[in-house]
């Protein structure tokens, strides 16, 4: 769990929507862990854009589900969204720079399922409203075509 919110803004080319970010905020929100070698951290902050400002690596307290502390490091937007998505009246309201493309969506809900993110969560991902867009070639290589959405 993180105690963090995740939120989604800023368009990108390779997904055709606005990616995820991590804001401050006072609610759980979940995700997934991963171990990685440290000799692997140069080849992820080029994959998450660090060194184009996209960006940044954070070191973040995180509260594992047997209530263990420990600390992530997690990437977020160097432009943070000034709005949380849970403060928009209605999905109708997000504005298109903050949708992401149906593809990302799909991306982040099926990471969801298969990482074990409790149910509630993964029916919060598939509602928020993307903008229809799918990345046919990264549709196909991440076998998305079965992950429904609700939005």
């Amino acid at each position: 769990m993180l105690t963090k919110r995740i939120h989604i803004q800023n368009p990108t080319a390779r997904w055709g929507g606005a990616p995820a970010t991590i804001v401050h905020g006072w609610r759980v929100r979940y995700g997934t862990l991963w171990e990685i070698s440290l000799s692997n951290l140069d080849d992820i902050d080029d994959q998450e854009g660090v060194h184009e400002g996209i960006y940044y690596a954070a070191s973040l307290p995180v509260m594992l589900p047997n209530d263990t502390l420990t600390t992530a490091r997690a990437y977020l937007l160097a432009d943070q969204p000034k709005t949380p998505l849970n403060d928009f009246p209605s999905s109708d309201k997000v504005p298109q720079n903050r949708q992401p493309s149906k593809t990302y969506l799909q991306c982040l809900v099926k990471g969801a399922q298969e990482t074990g993110i409790v149910p509630w969560y993964v029916e919060w991902l598939k509602s928020v409203k993307h903008n229809g867009h799918v990345a046919q070639d990264l549709e196909k290589i991440l076998d998305l075509k079965d992950v429904k959405l609700n939005s």
